[in-house]
């Protein structure tokens, strides 16, 4: 079996097994409660339980179950993934699962699905999806393992070879060399391209040629060796730049394209973004309007000016839109910065002041709860920014960006990001800044932003680094 229909079953049965064990852990919960109920009680309380309703809740928890697992990418195509990865994205996972299922329960006012059940639930269930991922490593083992050759002698190739190997577990024949100036010596490096159907037949069975060159024009007779004998064809993407390293292919009107970008191109994923965010802005504005009449109180009573400050502000690959903020500065605070340019405590484009005079004091009580920034989630609401992603500037900052700076607007600006849960305000540089916003650029996932999000709340409780 190749390995591609190998992955589809292998997944295929990990989600009819996350099913079935899902389902199991569902019925297993209340019973456990009730063998355990003195001690169960003792953290949960009392509860009632209804059999009936109980087996219409059934499909619900199954769908935020897989659904959560799904978008934390516990069903992508790959092979064995390590202890220590399966883990955490798992727990994660069921945590989404449940919280999805407390959020159904509350609006169906499921008083069944008490805190003792819930907490049995997610033990039980975790226990039971680790052991069938468990299962399935060791059904497949041995049948995953592929024979291949890698067509490349340079660093690309050597590196492919050693994740093909150590990560993924398959038998690293050798390498074929595309240009004729590598020595040959047996084992590396097997012959020339031009060779390949004689080295195919010494070395027989082969299950894969993997190609890690740049011209692939150099490798046609490896190819056409290939395809005579039916043995599958894998090409590395090099990307013609070191930041263009997330890469997909589209089907155009009869046409195959490769894209190659610098950030998140999954559109599934960032759908399902989007559906956070909306989901995250209307319960943000719905606290942001409860707390309007103190805070404008507050900033009216203690300074002379308007509730709310706006500015505009550069947003996803250049676009510009206004942001709202309660005002925490004095009425012409803009105009003053070049009289305070000699306090700026940033290197490179960006404006921070220590202490900044222009800063009311109810404005530093907010800026250190982060009160201040609640109106954004206005913004996030109407699509110009996000929960998460990189600060939005203003213009005149980013007009003085250089170079690779421009890349932090590969994504939609965010109200939190790896900034805030690594020091906030107390990063003196912004190329440190920048660094920051790479990273969360270069690894995004949905289960960055759900870490992120939840290091933020006891940064923003504990005012780390806020001025």
């Amino acid at each position: 079996m190749k390995g591609t229909q190998l992955d589809r079953v292998r997944n295929t049965a990990a989600v009819l097994l996350d099913v079935l064990v899902t389902g199991f852990s569902y019925y297993l919960a209340p019973f456990l409660r009730e063998v355990l109920d003195p001690w169960v009680r003792s953290l949960a309380g009392t509860w009632t339980f209804d059999p009936r309703v109980y087996h219409l809740f059934l499909p619900v928890a199954v769908v935020c179950v897989v659904v959560s697992l799904w978008l934390l990418g516990c069903y992508k195509l790959r092979q064995r993934r390590p202890i220590r990865e399966t883990v955490p994205r798992l727990l994660g996972a069921l945590i989404l699962a449940h919280l999805l299922l407390i959020l159904t329960g509350f609006y169906a006012k499921a008083d069944f699905l008490s805190r003792g059940v819930l907490m049995i639930f997610l033990a039980t269930n975790f226990a039971g999806l680790l052991s069938a991922r468990w299962l399935i490593d060791h059904a497949t083992a041995g049948r995953t393992r592929r024979r291949i050759i890698v067509v490349g002698t340079d660093t690309p190739a050597i590196h492919l070879a050693e994740v093909l190997a150590r990560e993924q577990g398959h038998e690293i024949v050798g390498h074929l060399d595309p240009g004729g100036t590598s020595m040959i010596d047996g084992r590396r490096v097997l012959g020339t391209v031009e060779n390949t159907a004689d080295i195919l037949s010494r070395h027989t069975p082969i299950d894969e040629l993997a190609l890690a060159v740049r011209e692939p024009d150099t490798v046609a007779p490896a190819v056409a060796a290939a395809e005579e004998r039916g043995i599958a064809v894998r090409q590395l993407v090099l990307p013609i730049a070191n930041g263009l390293h997330r890469v997909y292919f589209e089907h155009l009107g009869g046409l195959n394209m490769l894209t190659m970008n610098a950030s998140a191109a999954d559109e599934m994923a960032l759908f399902v973004k989007r559906i956070i965010d909306i989901v995250g802005g209307v319960i943000g504005l719905v606290v942001t309007t409860l707390l309007v009449p103190f805070v404008a109180l507050a900033i009216k009573v203690t300074s002379k000016g308007p509730v709310f400050y706006r500015q505009q502000r550069v947003g996803l690959n250049g676009r510009t839109f206004t942001i709202y903020k309660f005002r925490t500065m004095i009425v012409g605070a803009h105009e003053m910065r070049d009289d305070l340019a000699a306090l700026n405590t940033m290197k490179g484009p960006r404006f921070k002041i220590e202490n900044d005079p222009r800063v009311t004091p109810i404005g530093r009580f907010l800026r250190r709860l982060s009160i201040d920034e609640l109106p954004q989630f206005f913004s996030v609401l109407m699509g110009d920014m996000s929960l998460v992603g990189p600060r939005p500037f203003p213009i005149e900052e980013v007009q003085a960006y250089s170079g690779r700076q421009h890349r932090r607007l590969g994504m939609k600006p965010g109200l939190t990001g790896l900034w805030q849960t690594r020091g906030r305000c107390d990063l003196k540089d912004f190329s440190q800044m920048l660094e920051l916003d790479e990273e969360y650029i270069q690894d995004w996932s949905l289960w960055l932003d759900l870490k992120i999000l939840i290091r933020t709340i006891p940064a923003v409780i504990f005012g780390r680094g806020a001025m």
